[in-house]
C-alpha cells in the first residue's frame, strides 16, 4: 500500500484521508477524505460524480481501485456544513483489507495524502467548528474503555461548557475594552467611563464565571454517578418503586410521585432519571419502559421500526447494557421463580430483583423472593413494597453491596486503564481549575476597582482572566501543545 509521506502541519488546503473504522477485516470498512478535492476524489474513482450536489446525500454505485470494482454506499457531506467546514466524503466498502489496501491506493494516487493522527479534529479545530475543549472530550470519547469513562467523556462533550466560556470570553473582553477606553479621558471628561457600569459588568461576569463553574462541577458529578436502571415486564411496578426510592420512602409511607403511575400497562415509554442519594452516595436512577421477555434482546432492526413502542423498548435496551447496577422488577403476586429465570437478561453488571407488591400478600412476596436466591445463586432478590415501603432499607443495602463490585461505579478510571485514558479524565478537573483561576482574576479585578486601582491595572487582571480562558477554548494555547494534543488521536479522527 502506498504511504505517501503527510505534510508537517493540519488545514493547508491539501485533501487528507484516513481508514476511519477498525484496522482489520470486518463486514465493512470506512476510508474518509477531506479537502478541497474531495469531490474529484469521487469523480476519479466512482460512478457517483455527476449526481454530487451542494446538499449531504447517501448513494449507491461502484468504486474503481483500477483493478476491478467494488460495491460502495457513500456519504457525501459538502462544506462548511461538516466536521470540518470541509467537503467530506466517506466511502463504505466491504472489510476486505485487500479490497481496502486497493481503495486507499487508489485514492493517494489522485492526490489524497494520508492524515496525521487527529488531523480531522484538528480541521475542525482550525475551522472554529469546534473550540479545545471540545476536542479534547472527542479524545476523551475515543481512549475511553469503561462505561464510567465513556459517560465522562459524553458529560464533557455535551454540557456545553464551549457555550458559556464563550459568553464569558465576550463579557470580559467587552470590559477589557472599556478599560482600555477609559484611558483615553480624564474622570472628569463626558467621555469618561461610568464606575457604577463597569463595577456592575464586572460583577456580572463574575456570575457568569461562577455559574459555568458550577455547570462544569455538577457535569463532572454526574458523570462519576453509578446508574442504577429499573428493568422489568410491564406493570411490575418500576415506577413506583422509582418514586419510592427517590423520595426516600420508609416503610409506612407513600412517596411524592415523580414518575406517573396507571394500572394500564405501557404507562412509561421516555426513560426517567433522576438523583438518588443512597445513603450519602450520589446514584442515577432510571426507570425505563416495560418489555416482553421474548423482546428483550432485540437489538435496532434499522431505521424502520419506529413506532413509539419500540423505540421504548430500545431505549430500555440501551439503558440495561449501560447499568452499573440492574434491578428487575418483578410483581410478586403473578410470578415464579422460574418465570424470573427465564426472563432475567444477561447483564455485565450485577443484577438484583426487586419482588415488588408485598403488600398484596406478604407470605407470597417473602416465599418469592427466597425461591429466587435458591434458584439463582448469583443473584440477590429483595421482597419490596413500594406502596408502604417495606423491603426498601434491605434493597437499598443490597444496591450499596452491588456498587461495591461494580467496576465501573468508581469515580476515576481504573488501573487498568491506559496512561492517555487516565489523563484524558482528568480534563474535566483541567476545566474546572481553569475557570476558577478565571474566576480569581476577575474577582481581583473588582477588588481593585472597588480600591480605586488605575485602569491599566483592572485591565490586566481581566487580560489575565480571558489568558485563563483562552486554555479552555485554544485561543492562548501555544502550536507546540497544539500539536501534541491532536497527536494522541488516531488516524481517522
Amino acid at each position: 500500500m502506498s504511504t505517501k509521506p503527510a505534510a508537517s502541519s493540519a488545514g493547508t488546503g491539501d485533501t487528507i484521508l484516513a481508514l476511519a473504522s477498525p484496522a482489520g477485516g470486518g463486514l465493512r470498512a470506512i476510508l474518509r477524505a477531506s479537502g478541497p478535492d474531495a469531490r474529484s476524489l469521487v469523480a476519479a474513482v466512482t460512478d457517483l460524480g455527476p449526481r454530487l450536489g451542494n446538499d449531504r446525500a447517501v448513494l449507491e454505485g461502484q468504486f474503481h481501485d483500477g483493478r476491478g470494482t467494488i460495491p460502495l454506499l457513500l456519504l457525501w457531506m459538502p462544506g462548511p456544513r461538516s466536521f470540518t467546514r470541509e467537503d467530506v466524503v466517506e466511502f463504505h466498502l466491504p472489510g476486505s483489507v485487500p479490497l481496502v489496501e486497493a481503495a486507499l491506493d487508489a485514492l493517494l494516487a489522485r492526490g489524497a495524502r494520508l492524515a496525521q493522527p487527529g488531523e480531522f479534529t484538528r480541521r475542525a479545530f482550525a475551522s472554529g467548528r469546534i473550540d479545545l475543549a471540545r476536542a479534547e472530550a472527542v479524545l476523551a470519547l475515543v481512549l475511553a474503555s469503561t462505561k464510567a469513562e465513556r459517560r465522562q467523556a459524553s458529560a464533557l462533550l455535551f454540557a456545553g461548557v464551549s457555550e458559556r466560556v464563550r459568553a464569558c470570553r465576550d463579557l470580559l473582553e467587552d470590559l477589557c475594552a472599556t478599560c482600555a477606553a477609559s484611558l483615553d479621558f480624564d474622570p472628569l471628561d463626558t467621555g469618561a467611563v461610568d464606575q457604577a457600569a463597569l463595577v456592575s459588568g464586572i460583577r456580572g461576569a463574575c456570575l457568569a464565571l461562577e455559574e459555568t463553574l458550577s455547570g462544569t462541577e455538577r457535569s463532572s458529578a454526574r458523570a462519576h454517578a453509578p446508574k442504577l436502571v429499573l428493568a422489568g415486564r410491564p406493570s411490575a411496578g418500576k415506577s413506583s418503586l422509582f418514586n419510592a426510592l427517590v423520595a426516600g420512602a420508609a416503610a409506612g409511607t407513600r412517596p411524592v410521585p415523580r414518575a406517573l403511575v396507571d394500572p394500564a400497562p405501557g404507562t412509561t415509554r421516555d426513560p426517567l432519571s433522576a438523583a438518588w442519594n443512597l445513603e450519602g452516595l450520589e446514584c442515577e436512577l432510571i426507570d425505563t419502559a416495560g418489555d416482553e421477555p421474548e423482546r428483550m434482546d432485540l437489538e435496532v432492526q434499522g431505521a424502520g421500526h419506529s413506532s413509539i413502542t419500540q423505540q421504548a423498548r430500545v431505549l430500555a435496551a440501551d439503558h440495561r447494557r449501560s447499568a452499573d447496577v440492574l434491578l428487575w422488577v418483578v410483581d410478586s403476586s403473578r410470578s415464579t421463580a422460574g418465570e424470573i429465570a427465564r426472563d432475567l437478561p444477561a447483564s455485565e453488571a450485577p443484577t438484583l430483583v426487586a419482588c415488588n407488591k408485598l403488600d398484596m400478600n406478604p407470605e407470597v412476596g417473602l416465599a418469592l423472593a427466597e425461591s429466587v436466591r435458591l434458584a439463582l445463586p448469583h443473584v440477590t432478590a429483595c421482597a419490596v413494597s413500594a406502596y408502604t415501603g417495606a423491603g426498601l432499607d434491605a434493597l437499598r443495602a443490597a444496591v450499596r453491596a452491588a456498587l461495591s463490585v461494580a467496576p465501573a461505579s468508581q469515580p476515576i478510571a481504573p488501573a487498568g486503564s491506559g496512561l492517555e485514558a487516565q489523563a484524558a479524565f482528568h480534563l474535566s478537573q483541567a476545566h474546572q481549575r481553569a475557570l476558577q483561576r478565571a474566576l480569581e482574576r476577575t474577582r481581583q479585578g473588582l477588588s481593585q476597582l472597588e480600591a480605586g486601582a488605575s485602569m491599566d491595572l483592572i485591565a490586566h487582571s481581566l487580560r489575565r482572566a480571558l489568558d485563563e480562558l483562552g486554555s479552555l477554548d485554544g485561543h492562548s494555547t501555544p502550536e507546540d501543545i497544539l500539536d501534541r494534543i491532536f497527536a494522541r488521536f488516531c488516524l481517522g479522527k
